[in-house]
């Protein structure tokens, strides 16, 4: 289950997909409990509660508890997109500006802001899978430089391949020392830089640890598939 806008920053609707078809199965008005809460009451009227074994959601706080309210039996996950969704917009972002701010105390404005544009492409490419990397393997060197060159970004660097190493791992404690890793290397950042964006980043993972460990067991689910379909949902609007 998702959240998707139908007009941005106005009206919202949730869709729910059944993730081994990939049909959506039902779409409904508003992401406040209230109104999502009538889906779940649906499927225990029609006695499928106990069917349901697995719902993969995002960070949304208000649909967990839905799901742990209403099918207590079901296995709550988290996906990897939105896990590196906040990484990059809580962590990385707050990582760039951080580096900018540094790289200004030596050089005039008007270069600052164009090292602040090849800092965010370089963040990028700490997001960026491997497969991704090779349509752009002409710059990957250079944006690798400028990684090395600001500290702050070069130990971030192996968060984005351990995050995505918790989906791929074979089995509960490799996903969950795969998440230790991750909290390591926040907790450093931390330390080291005074960077508040890596602890509160930490906790929100401490907080979801046993959703997102769990999601090594269920590979190939996702919202993402969701999300794909509700942009086609928005252009039929």
């Amino acid at each position: 289950m998702d959240e998707f806008f139908i007009k941005k920053g106005h009206a919202y609707a949730t869709a729910f997909m059944y993730l081994e078809t990939g049909r959506i199965i039902h779409v409904c008005e508003g992401r406040t409990v209230e109104k999502v809460c009538h889906f779940f009451e649906h499927l225990i009227n029609k006695g499928l509660e106990g069917q349901i074994q697995m719902v993969c959601v995002d960070m949304h706080a208000g649909y967990h508890s839905l799901v742990k309210e209403y099918l207590p039996q079901a296995v709550v996950i988290y996906d990897l997109f939105h896990v590196m969704q906040h990484f990059g917009q809580d962590v990385l972002k707050a990582a760039v500006s951080s580096c900018a701010r540094s790289f200004s105390q030596n050089h005039q404005q008007k270069l600052v802001r164009g090292y602040r544009r090849q800092l965010r492409k370089s963040s990028w490419f700490i997001l960026a899978s491997d497969s991704s990397l090779l349509k752009h393997a002409d710059s990957k060197t250079y944006y690798e430089e400028i990684i090395r060159d600001n500290e702050l970004l070069f130990m971030l660097q192996p968060i984005a391949d351990l995050l995505r190493g918790i989906w791929q791992a074979e089995n509960e404690i490799e996903a969950s020392n795969r998440l230790d890793g991750v909290a390591g290397l926040l907790d450093e950042a931390q330390k080291k830089f005074k960077f508040p964006a890596a602890d509160k980043f930490k906790r929100m993972l401490t907080k979801r640890a046993k959703e997102i460990v769990m999601a090594c067991l269920f590979k190939g689910f996702g919202t993402k598939r969701l999300e794909r379909a509700t942009a086609t949902i928005k252009k039929r609007i």
